[in-house]
C-alpha cells in the first residue's frame, strides 16, 4: 500500500493541531513548520474542513483548529476518505483500465480485500492515541 502526499499531509495536519488543541492556528505557520507550501496545506485544511474535522475560521485571530477531539479522529477513516481508493492498480478504474486480463484476473479482489484490511488495521488508531505516545516530541518537533 502506499500513501498519497495529501494524506500524509492531512495526518501531519491533525497530529499538529492535536498537539496545539487550544489553539487556533495560521496554516502559514503549519506549512512553515512542515516545510510544505501553503497553497498545498490550504488544499488539504479544506479537505479536511470538508470532512468536518477541522474548523476554519477568517480575519483577525482566525486560522484552523481541530472540530472534534483527537481521540475521535480514526486513521483509518482519514486515509480511507483521502486515498483515491481507485489507483492501488490500473483495474480498480474500469473506465481507463487497459489490462487485457481484467475480465478473468483473480488479482484485483485480492488486492482489493488487501487493502480494506490495510484501512481496517488503522480504524482503531485515532489521532489522540498517536499523541498519548509522542505528544511533547511531535510538539518540539514542529516549532513548541
Amino acid at each position: 500500500m502506499r500513501i498519497t502526499k495529501h494524506t500524509d499531509y492531512a495526518l501531519r495536519v491533525l497530529l499538529y493541531l492535536g498537539v496545539r488543541a487550544e489553539q487556533r492556528v495560521p496554516t502559514q505557520t503549519i506549512a512553515e513548520a512542515y516545510g510544505i507550501s501553503h497553497a498545498h496545506l490550504q488544499k488539504i485544511v479544506r479537505a479536511l474542513a470538508a470532512l468536518d474535522l477541522v474548523a476554519l475560521h477568517r480575519g483577525a485571530g482566525g486560522g484552523v483548529e481541530l472540530a472534534c477531539a483527537p481521540e475521535e479522529i480514526s486513521v483509518g477513516a482519514v486515509m480511507r476518505e483521502l486515498d483515491d481508493q481507485d489507483a492501488l492498480i490500473e483495474c480498480f478504474q474500469p473506465a481507463t483500465d487497459t489490462c487485457v486480463v481484467s475480465p478473468s484476473c483473480g488479482l484485483k479482489s485480492a488486492l482489493r480485500v488487501a487493502q480494506e484490511a490495510f484501512y481496517a488495521s488503522l480504524d482503531p488508531l485515532t489521532i489522540g492515541a498517536v499523541l498519548r505516545r509522542r505528544s511533547t516530541q511531535l510538539r518540539d518537533l514542529t516549532g513548541g
